[in-house]
């Protein structure tokens, strides 16, 4: 998933998987949430989903644009940043930076 370029269907199943494994085997204090943003350039149109809204974005059609996935893991300082460039519905991982509360680890 980092080195290589996924479609957003792809990433989309990554991160529904990782929710619902989130939601299987952690406590409900300690649960994560996913903030997954896209921009198109062609519509110049934001889009933002949110955990169970997941889904709902696999079947957007963006040819140019930027993604960000941000996840939180709630009960600890651990918040994890992936963004992508969008060129012809691949997504090309552009970084991806983890954050201890304020101390970042890449």
């Amino acid at each position: 998933m980092l080195f290589r370029e996924p479609t957003l269907t792809e990433l989309i199943a990554t991160y529904t998987n990782l929710l619902r494994n989130s939601r299987l085997f952690l406590k409900d204090t300690h649960q994560i949430e996913v903030v997954f943003q896209l921009t198109d350039f062609a519509n110049n149109h934001k889009i933002e989903v949110r955990n169970g809204q997941l889904k709902q974005a696999s079947q957007l059609r963006i040819r140019k644009g930027v993604a960000a996935i941000s996840v939180t893991y709630h009960g600890t300082q651990l918040k994890t940043y992936h963004g992508f460039d969008i060129t012809d519905q691949r997504f090309k991982p552009k970084y991806f930076v983890g954050w201890v509360g304020n101390q970042k680890n890449d």
